[in-house]
């Protein structure tokens, strides 16, 4: 008796399939910030901008510290394309401020702060409590 091994046809169905996903990396490597003109002469001491990942959502973030040389209050003022969009952090702190801006997937550094009305509100988006504020450029304001 003799056997034969015949091929059996192995039919393969493959789809292919192109998922697009957007990236919150792709935020510009700095932003717009400058210290105020009507803050007291020689008040802002540094302007730091360092860049990181959020370690929950793998997104890009933004860390801005003004320093005040003269130890007093210190604040800065959010703007999106020209608009003012309040200040941050609050409380005002005193000697530096800090604030972190999350990279979004349309690739806009923003700001998540209390809802409140303001400048901004139609172009930022309410999470929860929390109104999410696109911001283009930071003023440091030291006293």
């Amino acid at each position: 008796m003799s056997t034969s091994s015949a091929a059996v046809p192995i039919t393969t169905t493959t789809s292919s399939t192109t998922t697009t996903t957007a990236s919150c990396s792709n935020c510009p490597t700095t932003i717009s910030a400058t210290a105020d003109p009507g803050s007291t002469p020689g008040a802002v001491g540094s302007i730091t901008q360092t860049r990181g990942t959020n370690s929950t959502t793998g997104c890009a973030t933004l860390t801005i510290t003004c320093t005040n040389t003269d130890g007093g209050q210190t604040v800065f003022q959010l703007f999106f394309n020209g608009t003012n969009c309040g200040t941050a952090p609050s409380p005002i702190p005193t000697g530096s401020a800090t604030i972190t801006l999350q990279c979004n997937t349309a690739g806009q550094w923003t700001f998540t702060g209390p809802n409140g009305a303001n400048a901004c509100s139609g172009f930022g988006t309410v999470v929860g409590n929390n109104l999410v504020l696109p911001i283009t450029a930071v003023t440091c304001l030291a006293a």
